[in-house]
């Protein structure tokens, strides 16, 4: 029988005080950047629970398919994990963008961090608050512009950054099949 998660206050009165501080920063962090994106404790690549944000349906090049979190975070034993799993054609969001993520080990959607004062949570909220919407319901044009006003004024309001940040919305729809 499979073990049963734990809610996600479970989840994290479980953690010890320092840990749960950390996770605790990050979460609050995710959900002012995400909101949309509804936390669930979910089994992930190794022991520890993730606390996964959205989900989305994946089918790989072998057949195998399944439904994985947009974004989670995970308390392994010695660092932290945050995956941001959002991508387009120039490649992983943060494999991108690694060099401005701090003191931080990096994959192509994953990083590990050791403390919250290596990661610079300034850059991945950007990012976060930018790409979420890559995975809206399809919108019109006016809808388009109208959010990407939104997202300006939430970036200007919420965050210190030198020089200027450009948000664009793409509308597209994309159909893939294979040849097997």
């Amino acid at each position: 029988m499979p073990k049963k998660l734990p809610t996600l206050d479970e989840f994290l009165a479980a953690l010890p005080d320092d840990r749960r501080d950390t996770v605790t920063t990050v979460h609050k962090a995710i959900r002012k950047a995400v909101p949309k994106l509804a936390p669930t404790i979910m089994i992930g690549m190794g022991p520890s629970p993730i606390i996964g944000y959205g989900k989305y349906h994946y089918r790989s090049v072998s057949g195998r398919e399944g439904d994985w979190f947009l974004i989670g975070l995970c308390a392994g034993k010695k660092e932290y994990s945050l995956h941001i799993c959002v991508g387009d054609k120039d490649g992983y969001l943060v494999e991108r963008n690694a060099a401005k993520l701090g003191k931080v080990k990096t994959g192509r959607s994953c990083i590990n961090f050791k403390k919250l004062e290596d990661l610079k949570l300034d850059v991945a909220k950007v990012k976060a608050a930018i790409d979420k919407h890559k995975y809206a319901n399809a919108i019109d044009d006016d809808a388009a512009t109208l959010l990407s006003y939104e997202i300006a004024r939430e970036i200007e309001q919420e965050l210190e950054y030198p020089g200027q940040i450009k948000v664009t919305v793409i509308r597209e729809s994309r159909a893939v099949q294979y040849a097997r």
